[in-house]
């Protein structure tokens, strides 16, 4: 393959190759569903909002459990 011949870690030439896998899918997709590059970054910028939105409410919620877990000690003393 492409990447084993460079000189670099194992693991940088794998996440190398999953990023160009990636590429391609995506670049095949676009041209097989004949989509503008507006529409896939429009696409990208949907999936990261959504992840992100994910990842806050996650946060918010167990920022909110320990908040409450620290309530319920202190008010048992």
């Amino acid at each position: 393959m492409l990447f084993s011949s460079l000189k670099l870690r194992s693991k940088t030439r794998t996440v190398l190759a999953c990023i160009a896998i990636g590429c391609l899918c995506l670049y095949g997709i676009a041209y097989w569903q004949d989509l503008s590059a507006q529409d896939i970054l429009n696409l990208l910028l949907g999936a990261a909002a959504l992840l992100l939105s994910i990842i806050i409410t996650a946060l918010l919620l167990v920022t909110t459990l320990k908040l409450l877990q620290k309530a319920l000690t202190r008010w048992r003393k």
